[in-house]
């Protein structure tokens, strides 16, 4: 007799969202989460300030489906998890930055 397949446990992330009923909501995949078809269409930019050839550093790019989503993912680590940010997610931050709101290290 051959042994049934074994099941692979469902991956649950536990999302903690602001609702008006003050809720925690659980979702099987994280809601920014992009298939291989989707990661390999982003054409991810890299300052130019860049050191060593870009592999610290942060990347972003537009998602490619007409959303005016940006993806944002380490440099190092390609493959690993990706922030996407909505168009005015992704603006108001480029302002904060502009108004040195995140020079955190700045003398």
């Amino acid at each position: 007799m051959g042994s049934l397949p074994q099941r692979r446990p469902q991956r649950r992330v536990q999302l903690l969202r602001l609702t008006s009923r003050g809720r925690v909501l659980n979702t099987p995949e994280p809601p920014n989460a992009l298939g291989h078809e989707e990661r390999s269409c982003i054409a991810w930019h890299i300052s130019s300030f860049s050191p060593n050839a870009g592999g610290n550093c942060v990347e972003a790019g537009p998602l490619a489906d007409g959303t005016e989503r940006v993806a944002v993912r380490h440099s190092h680590h390609p493959d690993a998890e990706i922030i996407i940010y909505t168009r005015p997610e992704w603006e108001a931050f480029l302002n904060g930055v502009r108004n040195g709101e995140f020079n955190f290290f700045a003398e």
